[in-house]
């Protein structure tokens, strides 16, 4: 007995016919697919999202710069030093904070920048500047910041000027001993001659 027509049967109706094949069925809300075979079994076909979540979070905008950003605690403190509230000492030590530490940010931060573009260094920092990009930005809030300083220390000068010239004068304890007086010392010269020489 032979068994051709039947291994012919069977390779005919294993194989799919055009009308079988799988056909997806999109899923619009996840971006995936279910694709369904001639007997309606279907498998479900995970397609990537277009922009995935470690693209997102290196994205340049969610970061922010070291460097502006210690300028930026420079503009708050110089804030409170033209913050006319604030007690007349309390003001000049605000203003004395920051000029220490915009000394400190150009021995520091400017200093590190340029070494870096002394050698040849052109990596991008997470918030997408290149040092020299980076010194270039300082030196402009620097100069805004630097025009604040210096506005805001002669307006604290002349605030305290009246209170100055208003200061009590020392008051002498004794009588004045006049030049040709006998010295207080004992010695018997004149004041002139002693103690008083280079009065």
């Amino acid at each position: 007995m032979s068994m051709a027509p039947r291994k012919e049967a069977a390779t005919a109706s294993s194989s799919p016919s055009p009308s079988a094949a799988p056909q997806p069925i999109a899923n619009a809300a996840h971006g995936n697919g279910v694709a369904l075979d001639g007997d309606g079994h279907g498998s479900v076909v995970v397609s990537a999202p277009a922009h995935s979540a470690y693209d997102a979070l290196n994205s340049a905008e969610l970061y922010l710069n070291r460097e502006l950003t210690w300028l930026a605690f420079n503009e708050r403190v110089l804030a409170e030093a033209e913050d006319d509230t604030n007690p007349l000492l309390e003001r000049v030590k605000f203003l004395a904070i920051g000029c220490a530490t915009i000394d400190e940010f150009f021995m520091k931060r400017i200093g590190g920048l340029k070494h870096q573009v002394v050698a040849g260094v052109h990596e991008l920092t997470p918030d997408g500047r290149t040092p020299q990009q980076q010194i270039a930005e300082c030196y402009e809030r620097l100069r805004e910041i630097e025009a604040r300083q210096r506005k805001q220390q002669q307006q604290l000068q002349y605030q305290a000027g009246p209170a100055q010239a208003e200061a009590p004068k020392p008051v002498r304890a004794g009588a004045k001993v006049g030049r040709n007086d006998p010295c207080p010392c004992g010695s018997g010269k004149k004041y002139k001659k002693c103690h008083g020489i280079n009065a």
